[in-house]
């Protein structure tokens, strides 16, 4: 699948689905991936630094296969242009290591975060989430 960023995005949704993650089709809408924006930006404000880098390890083999999906969904959308995706995918992914805890695809998630904050024009918070990724890696 190498170069197929739809194909590895639809293969890793399929995978959540059969572990049960309830996952959206491969065609996220604007309005959707705006809302899971809107929700992990809420979210956020909520916590330090210092709040994400306490977190414990995710010790949920279910929950970390999740996120370390979501994480690969975060890079095939980055890297295939597929922008809602990517939106979808990083919410996903930061509200679920809030909940459970992190793994070792957790730095992408705040990479991607950052990338999105940027292209927002938000370069301290771009900065702020490329900080939190280099210290979870």
């Amino acid at each position: 699948m190498e170069g197929d960023f739809h194909g590895c995005i639809e293969y890793a949704l399929k995978i959540l689905d059969s572990i049960g993650e309830s996952v959206p089709t491969s065609n996220v809408s604007m309005p959707r991936a705006m809302f899971s924006f809107a929700r992990v930006q809420i979210m956020l404000r909520n916590k330090t630094d210092e709040d994400w880098l306490s977190l414990p390890k995710c010790n949920d083999a279910i929950r970390t296969a999740a996120m370390i999906l979501w994480g690969e969904i975060c890079t095939a959308a980055l890297l295939g242009h597929k922008g809602e995706m990517l939106i979808l995918a990083t919410s996903r992914h930061l509200l679920m290591a809030s909940e459970y805890g992190w793994t070792e695809s957790f730095p992408c998630a705040f990479a991607c975060w950052g990338v999105l904050q940027a292209t927002m024009g938000n370069f301290h918070l771009a900065y702020r989430y490329a900080r939190l990724s280099v210290k979870f890696s």
